[in-house]
C-alpha cells in the first residue's frame, strides 16, 4: 500500500506541476492601468490636467526620456451635444504616471483634426494631414507636414498648406512611419492608394511610382525597421473590405505582399493600432474593428516575428476599441485612446500597459499531458479510496 501512496503522490504533483504551468502560459502578461479614466475636463475649451478623451488622435513615444507624445484627435461631446476637434499636445511620463500639457490649440500649430498620422525623429515630431471639418460634411482635409519640437516645445510648418511646394494631396486615416535614414513613408488614406516618400534632411516630397502595392487602403498601421515598412490591415471601398495582410516596403524594392506562416493570426481589421518592439524583429498590433455591418471592435494584441513571419496571440484582454494608439518602450506597449462600442460605448483617455514576453503558443501536447496526469491521479485515487477515506470522523 505504501507503493501505491508514494506513486499517486507523484502523479499528484506531476498533475499539479502541469496545471499550474499552463495556467500561467495562459494568463501571461496581463494589461496595467497607469492612469486611470477621467471624464472631467475644464469648462469650455477642455484643458485640465489630463488630455481629453479622443479617438484618431496620434502617438510617438521617445524612447531617451520614457515619454509617450499624443496630439491632436476628436470626440463627441455628450454633455454639450455637440463634435470636438482637438489641437493640444501632450506628454504622459512613463515613470511616475504623470500628464503635461506641452502645446495649447494656436495659430503657430496645426489646426484641430483627427485622421492624420504622425512618426518621431531625432527629437521631433513630424505630423501629417488629417480631417479638421468643424461639421459633418464635406471633409476638410490636410497636405501639410509639420514638425513639433521636443525641445522647444513649438511647431513649424514644413511644406504643404500656406508653405506650399510639391506635395502629396490632402488625406485622412492614412498610414505613416519613418525608416532609419530619416525618409518618412506615408500610404493611402480615404479613397486614396499612392504612396509618397518625405526627406526629413531635404524637406522634400516624392512620390513613388514602382508598379505592385497595397492599392487604395485607409485605417491601415505602420511601422518600420532601420530599413524597411511593415503595413498592415486597412480596408477600400464603400462598402468597405477588410483586409488582414502584411505588406513590407524598401525605398531600393518597393513594395512586396508578406506570405505569413500557416496558423492562428489576427482578423481583417481597421482602426487598430500597432507598434515595433526593442528588438525590432517582434511588431505588435492591438484592437481595430470590422465595421463591414454594425461595428465589431477588438480588444486582442498580436505578435508577428519578423524573421518567421508566425503570429502569436497575447492572453491580455483590454476593453474593445478602436482609433486608438500604442507606443512601444523597450518591450512594453502603452495605449491610449480610443472608442469602444461594448461592453460600455465611451471614449478612452486612460493610459494602460502591457509588458509582451517571448512565450510561445502552448503545444496540444501539453495540454494533452496535462489532461493525462489528471485523470491518472483521479483514477488511482478512485482505485485505493478504501484506503484514503477509511477513517471516518
Amino acid at each position: 500500500m505504501a507503493q501505491h501512496t508514494a506513486g499517486l503522490a507523484v502523479v499528484g504533483i506531476i498533475a499539479c506541476v502541469l496545471l499550474v504551468s499552463a495556467e500561467a502560459s495562459l494568463l501571461g502578461e496581463q494589461w496595467k492601468e497607469l492612469a486611470p479614466q477621467n471624464f472631467e475636463f475644464a469648462s469650455n475649451e477642455y484643458f485640465g490636467e489630463v488630455p481629453a478623451t479622443r479617438y484618431s488622435h496620434c502617438a510617438v513615444a521617445d524612447p531617451s526620456t520614457n515619454t509617450m507624445y499624443i496630439s491632436h484627435g476628436y470626440f463627441y461631446d455628450h454633455r454639450n451635444h455637440r463634435p470636438t476637434w482637438l489641437a493640444d499636445t501632450w506628454a504622459f511620463a512613463v515613470e511616475d504616471g504623470s500628464w503635461r500639457q506641452v502645446h495649447v490649440e494656436s495659430d503657430a500649430a496645426p489646426e484641430h483634426r483627427y485622421g492624420h498620422a504622425c512618426i518621431l525623429y531625432q527629437r521631433k515630431i513630424y505630423l501629417f494631414g488629417g480631417d479638421g471639418n468643424p461639421g459633418n460634411s464635406p471633409s476638410r482635409l490636410f497636405d501639410g507636414i509639420w514638425s513639433f519640437d521636443l525641445d522647444a516645445f513649438s511647431w513649424e510648418l514644413l511644406a504643404g498648406e500656406s508653405a506650399g511646394g510639391h506635395v502629396p494631396a490632402a488625406r485622412s486615416l492614412h498610414a505613416m512611419a519613418v525608416l532609419a535614414n530619416g525618409v518618412i513613408v506615408m500610404h493611402g488614406g480615404l479613397r486614396k492608394g499612392d504612396t509618397w516618400l518625405y526627406d526629413t534632411s531635404s524637406g522634400r516630397w516624392r512620390e513613388h511610382t514602382g508598379a505592385g502595392g497595397p492599392g487604395s487602403r485607409y485605417g491601415a498601421s505602420a511601422v518600420a525597421t532601420d530599413n524597411a515598412v511593415y503595413m498592415t490591415g486597412g480596408g477600400n471601398g464603400f462598402p468597405v473590405v477588410l483586409f488582414d495582410e502584411v505588406w513590407r516596403f524598401t525605398e531600393l524594392e518597393g513594395w512586396s505582399l508578406l506570405e505569413v506562416a500557416p496558423g492562428p493570426r489576427p482578423l481583417a481589421r481597421y482602426y487598430h493600432s500597432s507598434a515595433l518592439l526593442f528588438d525590432p524583429t517582434r511588431l505588435v498590433l492591438m484592437g481595430g474593428a470590422n465595421c463591414t455591418g454594425s461595428c465589431k471592435c477588438h480588444g486582442d494584441t498580436w505578435v508577428l516575428n519578423l524573421l518567421t513571419l508566425q503570429w502569436t496571440q497575447q492572453s491580455a484582454i483590454i476593453a474593445t476599441r478602436y482609433h486608438h494608439t500604442i507606443v512601444a518602450l523597450q518591450d512594453t506597449i502603452y495605449t491610449f485612446g480610443g472608442e469602444s462600442y461594448s461592453p460600455t460605448y465611451m471614449y478612452h483617455n486612460s493610459v494602460s500597459s502591457l509588458l509582451i514576453t517571448n512565450s510561445l503558443p502552448i503545444p496540444p501536447l501539453f495540454f494533452a499531458l496535462s489532461a493525462i496526469a489528471v485523470l491518472l491521479f483521479c483514477f488511482l485515487l478512485y482505485r485505493h479510496r478504501a484506503f484514503f477515506f477509511k477513517f471516518k470522523l
